[in-house]
């Protein structure tokens, strides 16, 4: 996670930048399920989240329907060798 952001004139909705190797996506999440989930949007380390994809040219915007803590997955990523691939044990 990049940022995270809930500003006052959005109505409660909170907008989260995430990167993976592909890039940056925008996360949107209205006030109710940022609620229901806030614990695992405050305290993970690797959160997992599904939901509709929205694409305008080359920006991506996730509409978030659910989220997980993958946290305790990340003891299972390795750096092999040293290459910045990653493998599972």
């Amino acid at each position: 996670m990049i940022v995270r952001q809930r500003p006052g004139t959005a109505g409660g909705v909170c907008f989260i930048t995430i990167e993976d190797e592909t890039g940056f996506s925008n996360l949107v999440m209205f006030e109710k399920l940022f609620e229901t989930y806030r614990k695992e949007i405050l305290h993970s380390r690797l959160l997992m989240v599904e939901g509709k994809v929205q694409k305008e040219g080359e920006v991506v915007h996730v509409i978030v329907s659910k989220c997980f803590d993958f946290t305790k997955r990340l003891k299972r990523l390795t750096i092999k060798d040293d290459t910045s691939s990653l493998a599972r044990p």
